[in-house]
C-alpha cells in the first residue's frame, strides 16, 4: 500500500472573518500579568529593557514585544527574566503579585508551609487568611482597623 502526498489541501470548513472584542474582566490574562509584573520589577530596580535583556541573555526586541503585548513569550524567556530579579516565572503570573514581588521570600515560605502542612493545617492557615483578609477590607464598627503587632486586631 502506497501514500500519495496531498498536492491539494481544502479547507471543508467556511473561514468567516470574526470581529474580537476585548472583554473586560476582573483579573488580567497571564501574559497581561506577566507584562505588569516585567514593567513593574524594571521601574522599581530603574533599569531598562536593554539592560534587562542583556541580564536575561535575551534580545532586548523579545522584552519590547513583551511589553508592548505583541506576542506571548516562551516559558524559557519568562524565566530568564524572572531569574534577573531573583524570581521565579510562577511569581510574575500571581495577580497583584507585582506590589509584593520583593518581599517575595515570605510569599514563598508561606506557600512552602503551606504545602507540607496537613489536611487540617492547610485549612486553619485558610480560614486564619481569610479571617485576616475580612479584617483588613472593613475594620469592625468601634475600632481604628490598626493591628496590635501580632497580625490581630486588638479587641
Amino acid at each position: 500500500m502506497s501514500i500519495e502526498p496531498l498536492t491539494e489541501v481544502r479547507n471543508p470548513l467556511p473561514i468567516k472573518r470574526l470581529r474580537l472584542f476585548r472583554v473586560k474582566k476582573d483579573t488580567p490574562d497571564a501574559i497581561e500579568q506577566v507584562r505588569f509584573s516585567i514593567v513593574t520589577l524594571m521601574t522599581n530596580a530603574e533599569i531598562g529593557v536593554t539592560v534587562t535583556a542583556g541580564r536575561a541573555g535575551i534580545n532586548p526586541k523579545t522584552i519590547n514585544n513583551l511589553i508592548n503585548l505583541r506576542h506571548d513569550p516562551g516559558l524559557s524567556t519568562i524565566e530568564n527574566i524572572a531569574r534577573v530579579f531573583g524570581l521565579a516565572a510562577w511569581q510574575l503570573l500571581r495577580p497583584g503579585g507585582a506590589e509584593d514581588l520583593k518581599a517575595g521570600a515570605p510569599i514563598d515560605q508561606l506557600l512552602r508551609n503551606y504545602l507540607a502542612a496537613s489536611d487540617r493545617g492547610r485549612e486553619a492557615i485558610a480560614r486564619l487568611a481569610q479571617l485576616e483578609a475580612n479584617a483588613n477590607k472593613q475594620p469592625p464598627e468601634g475600632h481604628s482597623g490598626e493591628h496590635d503587632g501580632n497580625g490581630l486586631h486588638p479587641a
